[in-house]
């Protein structure tokens, strides 16, 4: 089902809980149905415009958009007449969502949990606090029950993980055309006779307000970008890879703290394969959300003392082999170069050239939306998402850039590397260092700059620049 909003001009009222069937409720409150286009749900930035234009007062928005506000939230909920926000299904901050309420004090957020088995929505959190936490998940909504249960189905105690079963109205009748696995997740009520209860497989604890927080999936089940992961599917396409032997596929988190796949592979013979091939291997088996960003290769899997893969060995293992590049080649214009500051700045990452894929050196659906605020920032131009995802690389994103922008003349780049400026030394005879030329306009600079050179030449000596005539702005 597609998001919704409500106008706000013709909202009747306010519920206290998301609604079961957010398509339905405008319509049987006599507010107004609002379907996002296809081609601003990429894009926050034109999302709140858009939002602000029509006055929305209740939207769906995903975990993403709420970290992206965050950055800036008093800026970018300016304009907007919203009542109600409902998120969820990704973790978030406590407090990303108590600085909107700060912002928006009419404002009410439904961080929500539930899966479909039990009519989307099971638990809701509603007065998000500043406490430097994850944000629970919340409270059951009417006429459900959450239980906590151990491998054996019994309930464990308050602040112990559990394993989280849900009973109450909302459990469906089971799944169509699949007795075997209607019995395996549709089980007995293990405190209401003769009612059942939906086996979700996720980890939570009850915490000592009375909350739920969400810890994890039973089956390691990772949800990566609004998308859920097996990685055992995962796993198994690499296993048919030839030279395969043996696959494993874990979740752990980059420098930045977003989540990434990283995949343990077992060959014994041949030399390293490069990230890339993998990568381009499992594009033809896999999406591209499913494809791991990190690689880590053994002639066997590590084990631990009791037989199992040894994780943390596999993880270190990945986290010190940085992925690699296909082509290092450098920026070759200022337009290159303002990218590549920028991937720099998002990515922290060491090595990027600009034919570099940017998920493949760890960008993600998060992370090229900062890319293309900086973009509207250094260049002044709004670019949709889409443009990041088709031009995925610094050289092509640039070449996009250039597209209907205003010649502006030769700014090819020229990298000056250290040394010093000596004379020819006559046989025999001492080294003499060559008089500096006078500069008409010098600027302070260090060795390895970068200098733009247009239709005027630019000399450098050891970390100054100049150029021969006019005093024009430093070429870095």
């Amino acid at each position: 089902m597609r998001r919704t909003a409500l106008d706000a001009q013709r909202t009747t009222e306010r519920a206290r809980a998301p609604p079961r069937a957010p398509g339905a409720t405008p319509l049987t409150t006599g507010a107004v149905l609002h379907l996002v286009p296809e081609d601003l749900r990429g894009d926050p930035q034109q999302l709140m415009s858009w939002m602000r234009v029509r006055r929305i007062v209740h939207a769906w928005l995903p975990a993403s958009y709420i970290l992206w506000i965050d950055e800036d939230s008093e800026e970018r909920l300016r304009g907007l007449v919203l009542r109600q926000v409902a998120t969820g299904a990704e973790p978030l901050p406590e407090p990303a969502l108590h600085r909107m309420r700060q912002i928006l004090p009419e404002l009410q957020i439904c961080y929500v949990y539930g899966p479909t088995e039990t009519t989307v929505y099971s638990i809701t959190y509603n007065e998000p606090r500043a406490l430097e936490r994850r944000c629970p998940i919340g409270r059951p909504v009417d006429n459900t029950r959450i239980h906590l249960l151990d491998q054996r189905r019994r309930p464990v105690p308050p602040g112990v993980t559990g394993e989280v079963y849900i009973g109450g109205a909302g459990v469906a009748g089971g799944y169509l055309n699949r007795p075997d696995l209607t019995d395996e997740r549709f089980l007995p009520d293990p405190v209401v006779p003769g009612e059942r209860a939906y086996r979700t497989g996720d980890l939570a604890r009850l915490l000592p307000d009375g909350n739920f927080e969400f810890v994890g999936r039973v089956d390691d089940q990772v949800k990566l970008r609004g998308f859920r992961i097996e990685p055992a599917e995962v796993a198994a396409a690499l296993q048919e890879l030839p030279g395969v032997t043996e696959a494993a596929v874990l979740a752990d988190r980059d420098e930045a703290g977003e989540t990434v796949l990283v995949a343990g592979v077992g060959r014994v013979d041949g030399p390293p394969v490069p990230p890339h091939e993998w990568r381009a291997a499992l594009s033809e088996r896999l999406p591209d959300y499913m494809i791991p960003s990190l690689f880590a290769e053994f002639p066997r899997l590590p084990l631990n003392r009791s037989g199992t893969l040894d994780r943390r060995a596999v993880l270190e293992r990945a986290r010190t082999t940085l992925p690699a590049q296909a082509n290092v080649q450098a920026p070759r214009d200022g337009v290159e170069m303002s990218l590549y500051r920028i991937w720099r700045q998002v990515l922290l990452h060491p090595g990027i050239g600009i034919t570099d894929d940017f998920f493949a050196v760890g960008g993600t659906s998060l992370s090229a939306i900062k890319v293309l605020h900086l973009i509207r920032e250094r260049f002044g131009r709004d670019l949709p998402i889409r443009d990041v995802l088709e031009h995925p690389t610094i050289e092509r994103l640039a070449a996009r850039l250039h597209q209907g922008a205003p010649a502006a003349g030769d700014d090819s780049l020229i990298e000056f590397r250290a040394g010093r400026d000596y004379a020819p030394r006559p046989r025999g005879g001492p080294v003499r260092k060559r008089p500096r030329p006078k500069p008409s306009c010098a600027g302070s600079g260090r060795t390895g700059l970068w200098a733009a050179s247009g239709s005027s030449r630019w000399r450098a000596v050891t970390g100054m620049y100049w150029k021969e005539s006019g005093c024009p702005a430093s070429p870095n």
